[in-house]
């Protein structure tokens, strides 16, 4: 039962941390927040934007530049693919079954040692999460 907690919990919070990615929002609010409504207006088309008789105010080389578009480096794009490759092969290994390594026995007793392949499946998924999302942040 700890180890469906723990499975479940694992992938709530690579979807959690994830989701942001996916959503785009890459941008921080705190980066648009300084940027007034008549400075971004020219550049937004608006819903009524056809029907506005009202001239800009701001002539186009009083306009602010465009933002310089960042581009991915070559180490995100490669922590990125390595990332993923190591959560295809840690969902891949939560499949297989434990095996047992070794097994000693005594006079009185035998243990035996056991790989439990899901923990270590789900600890390389998650190991490539994080590898994936560092990737995915590295612009410059």
């Amino acid at each position: 039962m700890i180890q469906r907690y723990l499975a479940l919990m694992m992938v709530m919070m690579l979807l959690g941390l994830s989701s942001p990615a996916l959503a785009g929002d890459l941008v921080s609010p705190q980066l648009t927040a300084s940027l007034s409504a008549d400075a971004v207006r020219p550049y937004i088309p608006g819903r009524l934007a056809a029907f506005s008789f009202q001239a800009p105010s701001q002539t186009p080389s009083q306009l602010p530049a465009a933002p310089v578009e960042k581009h991915w480096t070559k180490g995100g794009k490669i922590m990125t693919f390595i990332g993923l490759g190591l959560v295809a092969a840690g969902v891949g290994l939560m499949f297989v079954p434990n095996t047992t390594v070794s097994s000693s026995c005594n006079s009185s007793s035998c243990s035996e040692t056991q790989i439990n392949w899901k923990a270590t499946g789900g600890g390389i998924a998650g190991g490539g999460a994080v590898l994936m999302i560092i990737g995915l942040t590295r612009r410059h």
